[in-house]
């Protein structure tokens, strides 16, 4: 059974940040895990290995938990003279959809499911005064821009991986670090059958994102011991 032990007051999380490696050695840390702190993750194998990708797992599960304040941009999408469709590689459900100008001209968004009934086929030459997000992540427009157009358009990036030992989470605050790392304890305590281990990591984890002002807690999703 894994021992837990408790944070420490003052640590990296809340100086510089955790790299990919210290997130790595503190899950170890916390989960009770034998052996020194690792110096590098090349070569990382066993139970190396699977706290790593429980890591990886958890940076991107909290990424996609909800719309974090730290992940918003305000996106700037050219249109150039003749086209009516730009590439872009954001999904639709993490456009604000309302937040969307041309200039000071504001712009109807529409549904790719209504959209294709309302303009099957965009031959006209203007203004744009609608879009919409397609599938393939394209943003397209109801009118073929008759000279280069910007639209300005709130969004949630898409989610980050981390792959140098170096690396940090890109754009999260130093202070939200820690809840990287219970949410992995949490995976951990699933395969290891440790519901003392996964409650505390509960815990911990409700505690920093409350601690952080990030307390719509419920609104997160996260597994569950695998018993």
């Amino acid at each position: 059974m894994a021992t837990v032990l408790p944070s420490p007051p003052g640590g990296v999380a809340f100086q510089t940040g955790f790299t990919r490696l210290d997130l790595v050695n503190e899950v170890r840390r916390q989960c009770g895990i034998a052996g020194s702190p690792l110096t590098e993750l090349a070569g990382a194998k066993g139970e190396t290995l699977l706290v790593l990708r429980m890591v990886d797992i958890a940076w991107q599960d909290l990424q996609l938990a909800r719309r974090w304040d730290w992940m918003w941009e305000e996106a700037q999408i050219a249109l150039g003279t003749s086209q009516s469709s730009v590439p872009q590689t954001v999904a639709a459900a993490r456009y604000l959809v309302d937040t969307a100008y041309i200039g000071a001209s504001p712009l109807e968004f529409v549904d790719w499911r209504d959209w294709k009934a309302l303009h099957p086929e965009v031959t006209s030459p203007g203004q744009p005064s609608q879009w919409t997000v397609r599938p393939d992540k394209r943003v397209a427009f109801n009118a073929v821009a008759d000279q280069t157009y910007t639209m300005v358009v709130e969004r949630y990036k898409n989610p980050t991986v981390m792959i140098a030992d170096s690396d940090q989470p890109e754009g999260l605050p130093v202070e939200h670090h820690m809840a990287i790392v219970w949410m992995a304890v949490q995976i951990y305590a699933g395969f290891d059958e440790s519901n003392p281990l996964y409650a505390h990591a509960s815990r911990q984890l409700k505690r920093v994102l409350a601690a952080a002002s990030l307390d719509e807690t419920q609104a997160l999703r996260f597994g569950g011991p695998l018993l």
